[in-house]
C-alpha cells in the first residue's frame, strides 16, 4: 500500500495558512492538472526521467508536483525524486533528516533552508517512506559561486576536478535567452553567470546520469527551477547529452515571470520551439 503524499498546514508560516487551505482544494484538483494526468503518464514510462520545472517554495507548483508524484506511486513506480534546492555535497545531510538522525532544525540549518522551503518536507518524508530515494543534485555552492564570480577558467586545480567530466557550456539558443532575462553591462560577468548557469544544469544531468546508471529501472522525477526546465535547453540538454532518456519535461510558470519579448510565444517559441512537454501557466495575462 502506497501513502499518499499530504503537506501538512502546521510546517507553514501562519501567514501562508489561509493560501495553503485553498490550494488544498483547488489546485489538486484542477481540471487542466487531471486532464493532463493521463497522457504524462503515458508518456513518462516506469524507469524514464521526468524533468518538473517551479517557482521555487511557490504552493501552485508545489501542488501539482505532489499530484503527479501521486500518481506515480498509485500506478506502482519505484521513485527516486532528484533536488535542484539541495547541493550534492549536503546529501548526508538529507539521508540523516530522512532516516529520522537529525532534527528539522538541524537538517534546515546544514542545508540552508528556512521555514519558506518546508513544502518540500513532507514530500521527501512520503518518498522515503514509499522505499523511494531522495537526491541532492545541485553543484556545491562553494563550487558554482567560485564560477560565477570568476569564471571556469580561473578555478582552482581543486575546484577544477570538482566539475563535471567533460563539462561543455550550454548552446547559444541557451545563452541568448539567459542574456535576456539577466542582463549585465558586462561581457566578462555575463560569461561568468552563463557558466555558473550551465554548471548547475550539467552538475545536476551528471548526479542523475550516475542514479540511473545504477537504478535503470527507477523513475527520476527532479524539481527544478524552471528555467532550466523551459524549451528543453537547459537541463533537459544536459540530460540528453549524458545519455539520459528517455526525458519528459513538465514547465510550471507565471505569466508575468516571463521577458516581456517572450511572452507573445510562451508556449511555442519560434527559435525553440516548444516550452515543454507540458505546460502550466499561472496567473493573469494581459
Amino acid at each position: 500500500m502506497f501513502r499518499r503524499i499530504t503537506l501538512q498546514k502546521n510546517r507553514f508560516h501562519p501567514l501562508v495558512i489561509a493560501t495553503l487551505s485553498s490550494l488544498m482544494f483547488s489546485c489538486a484538483s484542477t481540471p487542466t492538472l487531471k486532464d493532463q494526468i493521463p497522457g504524462l503518464l503515458q508518456k513518462t514510462a516506469p524507469g524514464s526521467t521526468l524533468v518538473i520545472g517551479e517557482r521555487h517554495t511557490d504552493l501552485t507548483h508545489t501542488y501539482r508536483q505532489v499530484e503527479i508524484i501521486n500518481a506515480l506511486i498509485r500506478r506502482g513506480d519505484r521513485i527516486a525524486l532528484g533536488l535542484e534546492l539541495v547541493e550534492q555535497d549536503k546529501q548526508e545531510a538529507l539521508d540523516q533528516f530522512l532516516e529520522g538522525k537529525i532534527d528539522k532544525e538541524q537538517f534546515r540549518k546544514a542545508v540552508k533552508w528556512n521555514e519558506t522551503y518546508a513544502v518540500y518536507e513532507s514530500m521527501i518524508k512520503t518518498i522515503h517512506s514509499n522505499h523511494g530515494k531522495v537526491l541532492a543534485l545541485n553543484s556545491p555552492r562553494s563550487l558554482n559561486r567560485a564560477v560565477a564570480r570568476n569564471g571556469i577558467s580561473n578555478l582552482s586545480k581543486k575546484q577544477v576536478s570538482q566539475l563535471p567530466p567533460n563539462f561543455q557550456l550550454g548552446s547559444y539558443q541557451y545563452k541568448l535567452r539567459f542574456g535576456g532575462v539577466v542582463p549585465t553591462d558586462h561581457s566578462k560577468t555575463a560569461d561568468n553567470l552563463f557558466a555558473a548557469q550551465c554548471l548547475w544544469d550539467d552538475y545536476m544531468a551528471w548526479q542523475a546520469q550516475k542514479f540511473k546508471a545504477e537504478h535503470p529501472d527507477w523513475t527520476l522525477v527532479i524539481l527544478s527551477g524552471d528555467f532550466h526546465v523551459a524549451y528543453k535547453l537547459g537541463l533537459p540538454s544536459r540530460l540528453s547529452q549524458r545519455g539520459v532518456y528517455p526525458v519528459t519535461t513538465v514547465s510550471q510558470s507565471y505569466y508575468m515571470d516571463q521577458p516581456v519579448n517572450e511572452r507573445p510565444y510562451i508556449e511555442f517559441h519560434p527559435k525553440w520551439g516548444p516550452r515543454a512537454d507540458f505546460i502550466f501557466i499561472d496567473g493573469d495575462q494581459e
